[in-house]
């Protein structure tokens, strides 16, 4: 893989446009690919040590630490001890989840600008790109280049509950009370959600108990689902079942409402896209994510009743009762992200026995491989298309992501992130690695059935002799 993905680097260096470093630095770090390279190396490594190969992981590592030492650059060094960091956990046999190390975040909270000096602010927002856009890197941290140090919206308030959950609900209250109460309902939820996974269960679980009571504050259709989604990773995260059964049936009723229909809430962000508005891009990609994060939720909450239905009805709200055959047809304007989340669903839930599931992989291949889209498009659908591989069988997915290295043209992106790594490759890259290394790629759809259903026996029967012990 590597090789492959170094052979891909280089070609993309090669068709770099004219424009695309605009830093008006000669021999910038990036100017060869070394940078791109690097990252990508490290990316593979973490892969390795997820599979526990330690001594691939530190063998490839190698010289992805002796060009970064090369370069001698500041982002770039920053980012191998972050890579080092992940690696370090998986070779521990620690989960992703949770923020970079305390000592790590310290360094980066040191690149501060000054009047005299403001450098530091530009190598800030080059190592925060990456974390927004990498999931190795920051698996459920939420991290924005553009608001360095901002904190979120009333993430003070939610703070004052963590000693004692018993004051969630008043402050639950206190803030529903308050003047922006109604108009800022989804900030105060999307906070009190992004920070869950650091408090902890003693925050989570009075939080969701609150959601319903926070939601009908929430009016707009797109924040709702969202809301909705982050709520169900959450109830997984922490295994609260019942939360998670509640939660699935508000998705599918908001599924079922007219002003939640998948072609009018993307054709309204792709609008906020193209009109230059941030939070349209990041909500669209957002949306597209939404069906296999549900499913992934599900499965983790041992729901196995509910996955098939769910699925149904997901792919019923993208595709609105139409064959996939006549999507540009019936979305002439929202189709690729309709694609997006078609190939999103199937990561969450891939059933080799689905028909569709073939059929949404060969349009991707075919859009992707054989039709002029635009970068900003090409890059997102490349990722989705690896996303739902990760879920289908070695011998359909390996021979596809090797044919994508090799035939895949860009993407290519004007950022300033380019003097030093090429996002959008990476961006891609982190998605293989990521799909490749997933105990569902390694074991295939039908062990993973098995497994589930296995699990879900196992733990009923926990559940019963638990049930047990406490009557005795």
């Amino acid at each position: 893989l590597r090789e492959s993905v170094h052979r891909w680097i280089d070609g993309h260096v090669r068709h770099r446009p004219d424009n695309y470093c605009r830093t008006g630095l000669d021999g910038y770090p990036d100017a060869d690919g070394a940078g791109t390279k690097a990252v990508a190396d490290l990316m593979l490594a973490w892969g390795l040590s997820r599979l526990g190969e330690a001594t691939s992981a530190r063998h490839l590592s190698r010289p992805a630490h002796d060009s970064i030492a090369r370069l001698e650059d500041p982002v770039l060094e920053f980012l191998g001890r972050a890579f080092d960091a992940r690696i370090a956990m998986a070779l521990d046999g620690k989960t992703a989840d949770g923020p970079l190390p305390a000592d790590l975040l310290d360094r980066l909270n040191r690149f501060t600008p000054t009047a005299a000096d403001d450098r530091p602010l530009l190598i800030r927002y080059r190592i925060d790109s990456l974390r927004q856009h990498s999931r190795i890197l920051e698996p459920t941290e939420p991290v924005n280049a553009f608001r360095v140090a901002a904190p979120l919206p009333f993430q003070s308030e939610w703070l004052k509950t963590v000693e004692n959950p018993d004051r969630i609900a008043p402050a639950v209250a206190r803030l529903l009370s308050s003047r922006d109460a109604g108009s800022k309902a989804d900030e105060l939820l999307g906070t009190a959600l992004a920070l869950a996974p650091r408090l902890g269960e003693s925050f989570a679980g009075p939080l969701l108990r609150h959601f319903g009571t926070l939601m009908d504050r929430v009016n707009d259709p797109v924040s709702r689902l969202l809301l909705i989604g982050k709520a169900l990773n959450i109830a997984s995260l922490f295994s609260l079942a019942e939360t998670g059964r509640e939660l699935v049936g508000r998705l599918q009723t908001q599924f079922a409402a007219e002003p939640a229909r998948f072609p009018v809430l993307a054709g309204r962000l792709l609008q906020a896209t193209n009109s230059n508005r941030p939070s349209g891009s990041e909500n669209l990609h957002r949306l597209e994510e939404l069906p296999g994060q549900c499913l992934r939720a599900v499965r983790r909450l041992d729901q196995a009743v509910e996955l098939e239905p769910l699925r149904l009805r997901t792919s019923e709200w993208i595709l609105q009762g139409e064959p996939l055959s006549q999507l540009r047809r019936v979305q002439p304007n929202t189709w690729l992200p309709a694609l997006r989340a078609l190939l999103h669903l199937i990561g969450g839930l891939y059933n080799d026995r689905d028909e569709q599931a073939a059929l949404v992989l060969d349009a991707a291949r075919q859009v992707l491989l054989y039709s002029d889209v635009p970068a900003s498009d090409n890059g997102p659908l490349a990722c989705a298309y690896v996303a739902a591989l990760g879920q289908a069988p070695i011998r359909v997915a390996q021979g596809r992501i090797e044919e994508m290295f090799r035939d895949l043209t860009g993407p290519y992106d004007i950022r300033e992130t380019n003097s030093h790594f090429a996002l959008g490759p990476l961006r891609l890259v982190d998605a293989v690695v990521r799909a490749v290394v997933a105990d569902d790629f390694v074991l295939g759809p039908a062990v993973r059935r098995w497994l589930d259903d296995d699990e879900f026996l196992v733990r009923k029967r926990m559940q019963q002799d638990l049930a047990g012990f406490d009557r005795e």
